[in-house]
């Protein structure tokens, strides 16, 4: 396998057939190697790239040009087009987690523990008792409101736009108590939503960037806070300017921009802040729903596809 991986750097563009025959491969790891040359390819270029990263053997790689460079034998990496083009192009991306941000993670945490150290010994356990039930309170059926957001809020919506309409629902009182009924399904739907993230962080090995926005499916399947927090639809909106061009991303630009004209009709029409904010919530369940769709077809790429 080591001569494999050294006929491999500087050559990864050869074809398989020639690569068997100057590494030497025989047998069981010939056939194996035969079956699925994309994989060995990506694992000795994921190999250089770890090597370069020991700075007692090499000095690491600056950028992702000279990468290419070495592991095509010096093709310029924007000349000519050649499969294992995008395959370098996903191992560099996807390459071990960079030391700024385990820096950034561990700073993260040593503020954390300073700060709730330290609120404990000024103020004591009495206030962090005080501010658990005050969060439980925020997150439950008994805080709904019409000014809430979330899956739990477009579950409940049955196209009331007066307050006359709502009286008919039992009002506000009436849909806490709904609320609180279908708790345990949206618990079970955060769960779910939780779950899945993690599939697609892992399988897809995408940048941070990439990711953070995804935080979005468990909040909007385990609360229904004020709208006012969901400023963070920010975040999907730069996921998709990233690649603006790509269909995926025109579409999820399009939907949010759909959600925002939708909200606003529904304002300047006369209806009640109810009905306006579950306008919010139906429309972000659609985005994400079909965002969802493009996600879960990501876990089962095709070889020779380049993800959207």
């Amino acid at each position: 396998l080591e001569r494999l991986m050294n006929v491999l750097h500087g050559q990864i563009r050869l074809p398989p057939d020639l690569v068997v025959q100057l590494s030497g491969l025989t047998g069981e790891r010939r056939d194996r190697f035969l079956r699925i040359p994309r994989v060995f390819k990506g694992i000795a270029a994921w190999k250089l790239l770890h090597d370069h990263d020991d700075p007692q053997v090499t000095s690491p790689y600056e950028d992702f040009d000279r990468f290419v460079v070495d592991m095509t034998g010096g093709i310029e990496p924007h000349v000519g087009e050649y499969p294992e083009k995008y395959l370098l192009r996903d191992v560099w991306e996807h390459k071990r987690i960079d030391t700024k941000y385990w820096h950034f993670t561990f700073g993260a945490g040593a503020t954390t523990i300073v700060l709730v150290v330290g609120a404990l010994l000024v103020f004591g356990p009495q206030a962090f008792q005080e501010s658990w039930v005050n969060l439980r309170l925020h997150a439950s059926a008994e805080s709904y409101s019409s000014h809430r957001v979330g899956l739990g809020d477009a579950l409940l919506y049955r196209g009331e736009t007066s307050r006359k309409e709502m009286a008919q629902y039992g009002g506000i009182t009436g849909k806490r108590q709904q609320l609180a009924e279908i708790m345990p399904w949206l618990e079970f739907a955060g769960l779910l939503a939780v779950i899945w993230v993690s599939v697609i962080a892992w399988r897809t090995r995408a940048p941070p960037h990439r990711l953070i926005w995804l935080g979005i499916y468990p909040l909007f399947c385990l609360t229904n806070p004020q709208i006012n927090y969901y400023n963070l639809r920010l975040l999907p909106l730069l996921y998709h300017l990233e690649h603006p061009n790509s269909y995926r991303h025109r579409l999820g630009l399009y939907l949010l921009f759909s959600i925002e004209v939708a909200t606003q009709l529904v304002m300047v029409s006369g209806a009640t802040r109810y009905a306006v904010t579950t306008t919010t919530s139906i429309g972000l369940g659609v985005y994400l729903l079909v965002m969802a769709g493009f996600l879960t077809r990501d876990l089962w790429p095709q070889p020779t596809q380049r993800k959207g």
